[in-house]
């Protein structure tokens, strides 16, 4: 199995969605549109019982987001910057 077939897999599995909204920033006393922000959400394949951070479950899910959270993160060198929640580190293109 080749990777995009396993991250479909996973969005299948974990029933995974996402929402985009726009980052702006105060620049000249005006609202400038910078970028966006992604958040992805996912859930149990077969939930037990109430997720918490702390499930064998929730730790699977979590982990299976962050593999398709940094697959969509570009790999080229860019001027700009991405962080992703939860990530010990943050990447500058």
């Amino acid at each position: 199995m080749d990777l995009i077939d396993r991250l479909k897999e996973l969005v299948i599995q974990h029933r995974i969605c996402y929402q985009v909204f726009p980052a702006e920033e105060l620049f000249e006393n005006k609202t400038q549109r910078v970028g966006f922000n992604l958040e992805l959400y996912g859930i149990h394949y077969q939930p037990a019982h109430t997720p918490s951070p702390v499930c064998d479950e929730c730790v699977k899910v979590y982990r299976d987001l962050r593999e398709i959270a940094e697959w969509i993160m570009p790999k080229e060198e860019r001027k700009s910057w991405y962080n992703m929640l939860g990530a010990k580190k943050e990447k500058w293109g």
